[in-house]
Parts: structure tokens; C-alpha cells; sequence
């Protein structure tokens, strides 16, 4: 369902603000669309002539809201939704211009490759991408390899729906064979004031999920954990979270030396008798 476009005057307008029986102009292919609402219908544009090509058919309204959501928030006239890179082939959900970042925003399944290619498409024109993943398909207990793929890259989670209701917020976590192992409490993010994490300075000892993205990250945002990370209540989850695991590490280690092993070497021993 299509939700934006242009008007005579080339600025972006959604479709919940259009006027019917007005020529509008799509994002995607610049053809000619209009608005299509009722009482129980929600408002959207439609191609007067049909264009089965255009990607913007095809979007979720969850996705498209979480671009709403950025155009509203970032400052305005310096970012723009579906942005067209000519020189790379490339679209990008939400394009910060000043701020040189694009937002692309996830909520269908994508390769690892994928990931890795538009990542080097965007560094080639000087642009840093920020991933947003919808939690309806990611930040699940057991990560995907498009997840695993992203950890030392700029990424956050976004709940946002098709009304417009949720925020984009981070939620960093403890990873281990491709499972989520515990996780910090949700921490509401804000994209239009970005970080340089260069200039920030962090404690000395930090947990290895935080030191990661120390290194790694280009960029961070204002109430994200790197944000956060000198915050008192911020940090007595992170030591609590690093207690609990040295915990059940503990438990783990003693579940194995005196039940698993010794269990083991009796079964070993009997197999080896009932064999003579």
C-alpha cells in the first residue's frame, strides 16, 4: 500500500494530508497517482495506470510508517525518503543528507550478503547506513544470520505499526551459538541527534558486547547504551545482567564435572564390560 508521494511543488506529502481528484507524483517510477480513502478504507495512492515494477506497491505499511516516522523527526528539508543513488543502483529507505547516513529499515527477511553489499555501496559515496529491524520479524530469541552479520555495524529495533504507534529504540544483548542469552531493558532512541563516538569517552572496563561496539561502530545515537553507558541505573543492569551469567556459568560447570562426566565414565565402564 503506498502512503507518500509528491505534489506539484515536488515536496512529500502522505496520504492521510493528499486531496482527491489531485494528480500526485509516486516516489518510486514518477507516474502519475492519486488518493483512494473512505469510511472504511484507509487512505493510500494508486497508480492511474498500473505498475506492477513499482517497489513501493509492495512495501508493508509498517515499513512505510517507520520512514513517516524519520521524515518527521529528522530536521526538516535535509532528509528525503526513497533516495535514488544513480551512481551505485541503489534506493535508500530515508537519506540524511547533511548528516551524510541512510536509514534502511528491515521488516522482511534479507541475506547477510545483502547486508554487506549495500553497506560498501553506501561507504563508496561517503555514506554511513544505519539499520532498523522490525521487531515483528527480528530481535527474537535466536538471531538471524542478517542479525549476526550487522553486530559490529550502526543497527537498532523498531516496534513501530501501521498506525504510526511504537518507537526505535536499542536493546543490546548477550549472543552466544546463535541465541540470544539475556538481554538489557529497552532503550528508546533518538536518530536526530547522532554520537561521535571518537570524541565520547567510556569507562575503562566495559562488558565485551559494549567494548564490540566501541570498536566498531562508526556512529552512535543519543539514548543508546553507548549513550547510556555512564548512567548509574544503566550501569547496575549491565553488572546484574554480567552477575547472572556467571551464574548459570557456574551452574553450568558444576552440572558438567560432577553429574555429566562422572554419569559418562560409569556408562563407558559398564559398555566395556558387557563387551568382554
Amino acid at each position: 500500500m503506498q502512503l507518500c508521494a509528491l505534489d506539484s511543488k515536488n515536496v512529500l506529502i502522505f496520504a492521510d494530508k493528499a486531496q482527491k481528484q489531485t494528480d500526485y507524483v509516486c516516489l518510486e517510477c514518477e507516474q502519475k497517482v492519486r488518493l483512494r480513502s473512505g469510511m472504511h478504507r484507509q487512505a493510500h495512492f494508486f497508480h492511474i495506470t498500473p505498475n506492477r515494477l513499482c517497489r513501493l506497491n509492495g512495501k508493508g505499511i509498517e515499513h512505510i510508517m517507520v520512514q513517516r516516522h524519520l521524515i518527521e523527526l529528522l530536521p526538516e528539508g535535509e532528509a528525503e525518503m526513497e533516495c535514488r543513488f544513480s551512481d551505485i543502483g541503489r534506493i535508500g529507505d530515508v537519506a540524511w543528507h547533511s548528516a551524510k547516513l541512510i536509514f534502511e529499515i528491515q521488516c522482511s527477511p534479507i541475506t547477510a550478503r545483502e547486508i554487506a553489499l549495500r553497506n560498501a555501496n553506501y561507504a563508496s559515496i561517503g555514506y554511513q547506513v544505519v539499520w532498523i529491524f522490525h521487531d515483528s520479524r527480528y530481535n527474537k530469541h535466536r538471531i538471524s544470520a542478517a542479525e549476526d552479520s550487522i553486530l559490529k555495524s550502526p543497527h537498532y529495533f523498531t516496534d513501530i505499526n501501521d498506525q504510526g504507534e511504537g518507537e526505535i529504540y536499542d536493546q543490546a544483548s548477550i549472543i552466544a551459538q546463535g541465541l540470544r542469552k539475556c538481554r538489557l531493558p529497552r532503550l528508546s532512541v533518538n536518530l536526530s541527534q547522532p554520537m561521535n563516538l571518537q570524541t565520547k569517552q567510556f569507562p575503562i572496563r566495559v562488558p565485551p558486547f559494549i567494548s564490540n561496539r566501541i570498536h566498531h561502530w562508526q556512529i552512535g545515537f543519543s539514548g543508546d547504551i553507548l549513550d547510556c553507558v555512564d548512567d548509574a541505573r544503566i550501569q547496575s543492569e549491565i553488572f546484574q545482567l554480567m552477575e547472572n551469567i556467571r551464574e548459570r556459568f557456574s551452574w553450568k560447570l558444576f552440572f558438567l564435572k560432577w553429574i555429566v562426566h562422572p554419569y559418562k565414565a560409569v556408562m563407558k565402564l559398564f559398555l566395556e564390560r558387557a563387551c568382554r
